[in-house]
């Protein structure tokens, strides 16, 4: 029999005998034939060596990917309010708008913010936490006055040395004032 199964006659042997091989039975030869193919491929050490490597980098790049992605929502403090699954939307919709070459902190930032905007409570906590402008007027007026006052000053505190034509115009404005 086992001779019979090497060369995959056994159909042919039935029928001469008379038997007929019932479908299901081939059906299930045939899945044991993969399955041993298989496994011979799995004890073979490129394979093994494949996955392995193939599992490491899997996981080097989700634990980039999860660094990446706590450094991008650390200064976005309703990250932690936006559904997962809202979140990859709007990053989706982000790529669409900006294109392929921007760059994932653009990105991020992009959906974060059409992620709060869409959502009335977190777009209302969003302007609750927002600060509002210091209106210090004296401040702003001291700065002004400070601004339009020009004073000219030498590094040692003395006065600037005049030019020839400065002192000879200075001269003649003495002599013709009066």
């Amino acid at each position: 029999m086992n001779i019979i199964d090497r060369y995959g006659i056994r159909d042919k042997v039935a029928a001469v005998f008379g038997q007929t091989v019932q479908q299901g039975e081939n059906e299930l030869r045939q899945e044991i034939a993969g399955l041993k193919q298989m496994l011979a491929s799995v004890h073979n050490s490129a394979n093994i060596d494949h996955r392995i490597n193939q599992r490491l980098q899997e996981r080097d790049a989700t634990t980039a990917a999860n660094e990446e992605l706590s450094r991008l929502s650390a200064d976005k403090p309703l990250y932690s309010e936006i559904p997962e699954k809202r979140m990859v939307a709007f990053i989706n919709d982000a790529w669409d708008r900006l294109g392929a070459t921007a760059s994932k902190e653009a990105v991020f930032n992009l959906a974060y913010d059409m992620a709060v905007n869409a959502d009335p409570d977190l777009r209302a906590k969003a302007a609750a936490a927002k600060p509002a402008a210091p209106k210090d007027t004296g401040k702003v007026d001291a700065a002004k006055r400070a601004n339009s006052v020009n004073i000219p000053s030498t590094a040692s505190g003395k006065a600037r040395v005049l030019t020839e034509d400065e002192e000879l115009a200075a001269v003649y404005d003495r002599n013709h004032k009066g």
